[in-house]
């Protein structure tokens, strides 16, 4: 019966862990609203750093650096943490709603000077949520109400996008 406990306690901990992240990572796109200073962003080693920080559910994981691959680094002018946050966000979302067993896609592409990342993974029987509504604060879509998150991870993504000069869409296929 203690090991139930302590699994529960580990998880919540966990849950509000992941609350706070968020919860931080709003004051932080609010603060750069005001203040925002860019910088050179190596995405390659953005990437990487995020794919080991999301072991031991990165064997699920595959990642497409291009024709450049992380030997050419790709280079933008941003702030690091905030697009670490975009991207930590788009890779806990897919790879949390994805089918078992099934690949979740990472894609950093550069095309005629725009730099972009692309994340696939496959649904299996949970429904897709509304392209009207996923990115909304606090919005969960259907079918996820037993699957842990707090509806604020996409809204961030869109939030920090936008912050800097850059967009996020959302394609159900």
């Amino acid at each position: 019966v203690w090991r139930e406990q302590l699994q529960g306690i580990a998880q919540s901990q966990e849950r509000a862990s992941r609350l706070m992240d968020q919860l931080l990572a709003l004051a932080l796109a609010d603060e750069a609203k005001q203040h925002l200073a860019l910088e050179r962003v190596n995405l390659s080693l953005v990437v990487q750093d995020s794919v080991l920080r999301h072991l031991p559910r990165a064997d699920s994981l595959h990642v497409d650096l291009g024709a450049q691959g992380v030997e050419a680094p790709v280079w933008v002018m941003g702030q690091q943490a905030l697009i670490e946050g975009v991207l930590n966000n788009l890779l806990d979302n897919a790879l949390k709603y994805s089918a078992s067993n099934s690949r979740v896609t990472l894609r950093l592409s550069k095309t005629a000077g725009l730099v972009s990342f692309t994340v696939v993974n496959d649904l299996g029987n949970t429904p897709a949520p509304s392209p009207d509504e996923v990115f909304t604060k606090f919005h969960r879509g259907p079918g996820t109400a037993a699957i842990a998150g707090t509806g604020l991870g996409l809204y961030l993504v869109q939030t920090i996008a936008r912050l800097l000069g850059g967009q996020v869409t959302y394609n159900s296929d």
